[in-house]
């Protein structure tokens, strides 16, 4: 079944860039003469995407006038931050039970083709649940993304066995990046309501670890650069390579 549709997670307040993302939400940083969210829309588009959703909150209402020219994009309004898991949840009505890409809204992927495309093609080729970009990083960054245990499986993939947040002792220097292709299932993961979270936010790393669980998790080493515009540091230096 082809890709048809994408979710765009745009909601955050970009506390690591403030006071930047103070007066302008993340997403509408510039990288080079473009909003960030721009490349990632066009990206998706580029990778046969028709149908886009874009979840906001904080400074909606600029993300919501940037966007109003732009044709089968959809804003879902996340209610309150607490937690990517509670975005993607707000979307699961656009989704309508289709497998659709997850995109996080502060990193670009630098590439032939399309980062988004080569997951889909992994995805249409296994039975997995859960297709997600795979890099090799550094100790001093790991401990800000997630680490992965995983196992060999096949050229370029990795079949994951477990995904650590923000990890004190790295399991590995595999992370996944801000790019997924996800079966309809994920929904019957993500919790309900915010009190079966003992944290303020409910992050989807849990819910992604139940499909790990399962054996229906892939990693994939993209061929391509990946970008994290979310700190200050990165983003300058992602203007000064593009």
């Amino acid at each position: 079944m082809s890709i048809r549709k994408a979710v765009i997670l745009a909601a955050g307040l970009g506390k690591r860039m403030w006071p930047m993302t103070k007066a302008v939400p993340k997403p509408l940083l510039p990288l080079i003469d473009r909003p960030i969210i721009d490349h990632i829309i066009e990206e998706a588009r580029a990778s046969g995407i028709e149908e886009i959703a874009v979840v906001v909150h904080f400074q909606k209402e600029v993300i919501i006038k940037h966007l109003a020219d732009e044709q089968q994009i959809q804003i879902i309004i996340q209610p309150e931050l607490n937690g990517t898991a509670a975005a993607l949840k707000a979307a699961e009505a656009f989704i309508d039970h289709e497998p659709f890409a997850l995109l996080l809204g502060d990193e670009v992927v630098q590439s032939r083709t399309p980062c988004l495309q080569q997951l889909m093609d992994v995805f249409q080729l296994d039975q997995a649940k859960l297709v997600t970009g795979v890099e090799q990083t550094t100790q001093e960054k790991i401990s800000a993304y997630n680490t992965l245990a995983c196992d060999e499986w096949g050229r370029q993939i990795l079949r994951i066995t477990e995904i650590v947040e923000k990890p004190i002792h790295p399991i590995s220097l595999y992370t996944s990046i801000g790019r997924y292709i996800l079966s309809p299932v994920i929904f019957e993961y993500l919790p309900d309501h915010l009190l079966l979270c003992k944290r303020d936010e409910i992050p989807l790393t849990e819910s992604f670890n139940t499909l790990v669980e399962q054996h229906l998790a892939l990693g994939y080493l993209f061929e391509g650069r990946r970008f994290d515009l979310g700190n200050k540091k990165d983003w300058l230096y992602a203007n000064q390579h593009y």
